[in-house]
């Protein structure tokens, strides 16, 4: 089964247009298979902690370029948008879209983001980190479907006792907020077919890094590595050659190699 990777920038671009460059030149590189970031106006119901994120807010007018520059590298261009203001500015230019955990409960939100992904055949991700019966009766209906869910942990960050892949859990995929090897096979186990990071460069001075839920760029580089040998051994039909076999003990008098090859 193979897994797909998904970078989450956030806010770790700094406002700056070259940082967030190099985080998907970076990513693509080492073998993600979409960049993802997010646009927002409005978060809180603080004034002071809506005007504390305008140093974080992905500049609108960087988008048409962040999409070539993920494109010129091979990987899709993704976003969350958590207002439909928002989705309206993100439609031209996205190949995936994510519902935040936060906004589960927004009917006008997810309609409409459902809406545009469905009419353009376009993968929608949506998780489950604050997920409950509430958000259930929402999401159970079967226009949902084909949803995929990436299951979530809402604490940042996040310890494997907190992940819930427990054996009633399914999963689509998982959105990482633990910065664990072990975890992310975990997930793999339990079905992941998408795995989330959230992404810094190796200078860890990314706006989200402090919180602790982040991967440097060299963790995710290791983290591929293990994948792809874990892919590899996943997938060996190894057996032994002929020559290998002649090391067996003969049955004649339990000696090893077999009389043929003494």
């Amino acid at each position: 089964m193979r897994v797909h990777f998904i970078v989450d920038v956030g806010s770790n671009h700094n406002q700056n247009f070259n940082r967030a460059k190099k985080i998907i030149e970076q990513a693509a590189k080492i073998g993600a298979w979409g960049v993802k970031f997010q646009l927002y106006d409005k978060l809180f119901s603080s004034k002071k902690k809506n005007t504390d994120l305008e140093e974080t807010k992905l500049p609108i007018e960087w988008i048409p370029g962040l999409k070539k520059i993920c494109h010129e590298n091979g990987v899709k261009f993704g976003c969350t948008p958590f207002d439909v203001n928002s989705l309206q500015i993100l439609k031209p230019h996205v190949d995936f879209l994510k519902i935040s955990s936060s906004d589960v409960l927004r009917k006008d939100l997810i309609e409409e983001i459902v809406e545009f992904c469905q009419k353009n055949k376009m993968l929608l991700f949506a998780s489950l980190g604050l997920f409950d019966k509430k958000a259930s009766k929402i999401w159970s209906k079967p226009k949902f479907a084909w949803v995929n869910f990436m299951n979530c942990s809402a604490n940042y960050p996040a310890n494997a006792s907190q992940c819930n892949f427990s054996d009633s859990c399914f999963l689509d995929g998982w959105s990482d907020h633990t910065v664990s090897i072990p975890v992310m096979f975990a997930a793999m186990k339990r079905g992941a077919k998408w795995i989330e990071l959230h992404i810094d460069l190796n200078d860890k001075k990314g706006n989200e890094f402090k919180h602790g839920h982040c991967w440097t760029m060299e963790q995710f580089e290791e983290l591929m590595m293990m994948y792809l040998e874990y892919k590899i051994a996943l997938q060996s039909e190894y057996k032994p050659d002929k020559k290998q076999l002649l090391q067996r003990a003969d049955p004649s008098d339990g000696l090893r190699p077999m009389k043929e090859a003494r």
